[in-house]
């Protein structure tokens, strides 16, 4: 039961930092369809509360140990592709890749959006539950095997 336990608590940690992963693990070590669900959405939602809260204390921090360089801004192709993607469909579209990317990048950048963080909350819940009941829906429903790694 010990071993359970801490299994689930490194995926439900996983889950919370890179939400790909946690579901990945969970899905190769054999839990029911509502474990693996209840288990990536709550770490999921734990990692994006903790960095809503304690990113721009985070980015503070950063800064104050990486200053800036200069003045010019770099854009990269993924750069761009983010800053279509706030323009154009803003936190509802942030939510929806927050699982492909990460609950941390997500949280950060939905959190620079909006000034009251709680509205972050239900359309990552909801983005969350959509790709875990995606996921899980065809692995254990369908056996479709989804090689994320």
């Amino acid at each position: 039961m010990t071993a359970r336990m801490v299994q689930l608590f490194f995926i439900f940690l996983a889950s919370s930092t890179k939400y790909l992963v946690g579901l990945s693990w969970i899905l190769v070590a054999d839990y029911s369809f509502w474990e693996a669900i209840l288990i990536t959405i709550s770490g999921a939602m734990a990692g994006v509360f903790f960095f809503a809260y304690a990113g721009e204390f985070i980015g503070k921090m950063w800064r104050k140990v990486f200053p800036k360089k200069s003045d010019k801004v770099k854009f990269s192709w993924t750069k761009r592709q983010l800053v279509k993607l706030r323009r154009g469909y803003g936190l509802m579209g942030i939510a929806f890749v927050t699982p492909l990317l990460s609950p941390p990048v997500g949280a950060i950048i939905a959190s620079g959006l909006v000034k009251d963080k709680r509205k972050i909350f239900p359309y990552m819940l909801l983005s969350f539950t959509f790709w875990s009941f995606l996921i899980c829906g065809l692995f254990y429903g369908f056996g479709i095997n989804i090689n994320i790694f």
